[in-house]
């Protein structure tokens, strides 16, 4: 009974949990919006200096406690990376510490450590609930490894 009770409590707290991220959508110009959204996102304890959104593109500044490089969960920031990318429509979200190393989830890296899903557009998951839910299932079956991670971490390009 005590099994079931708790199952039911992690369900519920997971189900509130996607909902109050998805109440959050919004559209990449409304810059309050989208820093709400980032503020409501898990960043495990790694302070947020500075957001900017800017040319379809989500740019989020990281304290002197933040090595992007050293992160133990580069799964956290390739997640919300995504999480970003379909509930405001923005092309790419870069990440940047106070050491200036720089880190960059797209739509491409969706596909390339999905095993070939497809991220869709914005519009779809803004549109409906249960295309975002899907998107969040898949996010936590996929596997990054930190090595993985790194190898990643170099991929960017400074056009913003």
């Amino acid at each position: 009974m005590k099994k079931l009770i708790f199952i039911i409590a992690i369900i519920f707290l997971v189900g509130c949990s996607s909902n109050k991220i998805y109440d959050l959508r919004t559209d990449i110009s409304d810059t309050e919006g989208v820093e709400k959204l980032i503020h409501n996102l898990d960043w495990d304890n790694n302070e947020i200096t500075k957001i900017v959104a800017r040319n379809n593109v989500v740019k989020i500044y990281f304290g002197e406690d933040t090595n992007i490089n050293k992160l133990k969960n580069f799964k956290k920031l390739f997640d919300n990376g995504i999480i970003l990318i379909a509930l405001t429509g923005a092309e790419k979200v870069l990440y940047q510490d106070a050491r200036n190393n720089f880190s960059e989830i797209d739509r491409e890296s969706y596909e390339l450590f999905s095993e070939g899903l497809k991220l869709k557009d914005s519009e779809v998951y803004q549109k409906d609930k249960g295309e975002f839910n899907k998107l969040l299932r898949n996010l936590k079956k996929m596997k990054i490894d930190k090595e993985d991670g790194f190898n990643f971490n170099f991929n960017f390009r400074l056009n913003f």
